[in-house]
């Protein structure tokens, strides 16, 4: 015997859980997730490549800097009276090309 409030009807059919309309809901919720997650992800990927790029490209004007002062003290030490005077005495010159080192001074 059924229960009284029990009505079996042979017409009436099961509600599927997971029909195609579900299905494409679903996939859809996940694909906007996933872009919103890819997007952040990615925005936040470049300020940190920009904030790297900032920070490189001020140590790349400093060296450029500091080369550039290197490059005119070697410049100015090329001069002969200069390294001359650096020695101070120490050397002695000969027919202006030869360069004699007194080591008892």
């Amino acid at each position: 015997m059924t229960k009284p409030n029990q009505h079996t009807n042979p017409k009436k059919k099961k509600k599927k859980i997971f029909t195609p309309l579900h299905v494409l809901y679903s996939l859809l919720f996940l694909s906007v997730v996933g872009y919103i997650g890819v997007c952040l992800l990615l925005r936040s990927y470049s300020d940190n490549l920009a904030k790297t790029n900032q920070q490189l490209t001020s140590d790349i004007s400093t060296y450029s800097a500091n080369v550039d002062e290197l490059k005119d003290e070697i410049y100015q030490l090329q001069e002969k009276s200069r390294v001359l005077g650096m020695l101070e005495g120490q050397v002695s010159e000969n027919s202006n090309n030869v360069y004699y080192y007194d080591s008892e001074q």
